[in-house]
C-alpha cells in the first residue's frame, strides 16, 4: 500500500485503466474483423484476460499499479505496429 507519508495521486490507476481500454478495444475490434470463429475467440479470450489481469492490481499499491501501466504501453505500442 502507498506510505500514509506519501501523496498518492489515484489518477496514476485511471491512466492504467484507460490504458486498458484502449487495449480491450483493439482486441475487440480486432474479434470483430476475424476471418475465423477461432480468432475471433482468441481475441476474446485475450480481452477477457487483460480485464482479470487488471482487475488484480490492487488500486492503492503504487509500485504494481506502474508495474502494470508499463506493461500496458508497451503491449498497447505492440498492438499498434502490428495493426493490420
Amino acid at each position: 500500500m502507498a506510505n500514509e507519508d506519501e501523496d498518492y495521486d489515484p489518477m496514476v490507476y485511471d491512466v492504467m485503466c484507460e490504458l486498458a481500454t484502449h487495449l480491450g478495444g483493439i482486441y475487440i475490434s480486432r474479434a470483430r474483423a476475424a476471418a475465423t470463429p477461432e480468432d475471433e475467440a482468441r481475441w476474446r479470450q485475450a480481452d477477457r484476460d487483460l480485464m482479470e489481469e487488471v482487475d488484480a492490481v490492487p488500486p492503492m499499491e503504487l509500485d504494481a499499479v506502474n508495474s502494470m501501466t508499463t506493461t500496458l504501453r508497451e503491449r498497447l505500442k505492440a498492438a499498434n505496429e502490428s495493426a493490420p
